[in-house]
């Protein structure tokens, strides 16, 4: 098929379209900047979009703004799906696909009421719609898993507020793009909203535990009543990594519950989904170099050779080095090719680590990433903060001579 996505380069855009593409299917993203994606028609959702391909046949809307920093943000969201909905009426589009949020309430958040306000534009178009609604997605570089894994990695106690007491019913990355891809030209799910989530019904604090059982930590939550929506959303940007546009609308979403109750999809789209915590083992035995949540440190070189040399008689030469453990890291290779080398150990007491190489033009990239575990993980990082570059830097001396 000929697929159109809106929300290209996010999360769930970007690791859909990785999928639908080892699929054969053709894509067409609508992306802010060209240099992100390929290929890609560069257009801003809030203006009138350029002309589409007439023979395209599905079209994912997965834009949610939670990052944007502007006013008015309700009225910008009904432009953007306005805007993504008249261009594809000029062309054959047989369905769109827009991926909402799990409430049964009148919510408070702005981004759910936002959510449900896109729902019914898409539902009231000439062209089919179908409605995914979904809560909390477990997988690296979630939003919200990642908040999540930020505050138990960091805090050993938590003050938290009350809505870590509200329910949701979590569903892994995997399954979340399983019913993205299976709805795909069905016309038994055309003009229809199904509800998604996997087998567990679990409180946001119930989760937190349970992500620290499975990191090896121990963790206190002590919830209070007087952390409002603003004064918790000031709380996870100082904690955690994200703006505050996208902590205040996590925040304000999170006060509603997110189950879900109805479940035709599955007489549909049979499908088994994976529990919280074979999502949490998942997620966490995705080796690949993170992005999320890390330290790194980045140099570059110039270098005549062509192509890479063998790695692993350095890396063992060098397993005593302090940088890399008082106890030897014990590194596996994840990706080895002439150009491009991709080494992992979790052998770490205080963390896991990825030491990456990219040679491209004659300049030879050295990507050391460290992902601490707990508070002890980050003190051994700053710890040998005086040596990094030092050490990486003679490493990639080695490497490129």
């Amino acid at each position: 098929m000929k697929i159109c996505i809106a929300g290209a380069t996010g999360y769930i855009g970007s690791k859909l379209i990785s999928e639908l593409i080892q699929e054969g299917h053709q894509i067409i993203s609508l992306v802010r900047d060209k240099s992100r994606t390929a290929p890609a028609i560069v257009c801003d959702l809030r203006e009138p979009l350029p002309d589409l391909p007439y023979d395209i046949d599905v079209a994912y809307y997965l834009v949610h703004s939670m990052k944007d920093n502007h006013s008015n943000f309700y009225q910008k969201e009904e432009e953007c799906a306005l805007n993504f909905l008249s261009a594809l009426k000029k062309t054959a589009c047989k369905q769109i696909i827009f991926l909402s949020g799990l409430c049964h309430t009148s919510p408070s958040s702005e981004h759910l009421r936002s959510r449900q306000n896109v729902e019914s534009i898409f539902r009231n178009s000439s062209i089919p719609s179908t409605i995914l609604c979904a809560g909390i997605v477990i997988g690296e570089g979630s939003a919200s898993f990642e908040i999540m894994r930020d505050l138990v990695e960091k805090l050993p106690i938590m003050i938290t507020p009350r809505w870590v007491n509200s329910l949701c019913q979590p569903i892994a990355i995997s399954d979340l793009l399983f019913y993205l891809k299976g709805v795909a030209n069905l016309p038994a799910t055309y003009n229809k909203t199904f509800e998604i989530g996997g087998p567990d019904i679990l409180s946001y604090k119930e989760m937190l535990l349970y992500l620290a059982k499975e990191r090896g930590l121990k963790r206190l939550l002590i919830p209070v009543p007087v952390l409002s929506p603003l004064l918790s959303s000031y709380w996870l940007i100082f904690i955690t990594k994200v703006n505050f546009r996208l902590a205040q609308a996590l925040v304000e979403s999170l006060t509603t519950n997110a189950i879900a109750k109805e479940h035709s999809i599955d007489t549909i789209l049979p499908h088994t989904c994976l529990s919280y915590g074979h999502s949490l083992v998942e997620t966490l035995s995705s080796h690949s170099s993170p992005s999320y949540g890390v330290f790194t440190i980045n140099i570059s070189s110039l270098s005549n050779k062509k192509t890479l040399p063998p790695i692993e008689p350095l890396l063992f030469s060098w397993r005593g080095n302090t940088l890399f453990n008082i106890k030897p890291f014990s590194w596996r290779p994840l990706k080895k090719a002439s150009e491009k080398a991709l080494w992992y150990s979790s052998r770490c007491r205080f963390g896991e680590a990825w030491l990456e190489w990219n040679l491209e033009e004659g300049l030879l990239e050295q990507k050391f990433t460290y992902r601490p575990k707990g508070l002890l993980g980050r003190f051994f990082w700053y710890l040998l903060f005086p040596m990094k570059k030092r050490v990486l830097s003679q490493l990639l001396k080695e490497v490129s001579q």
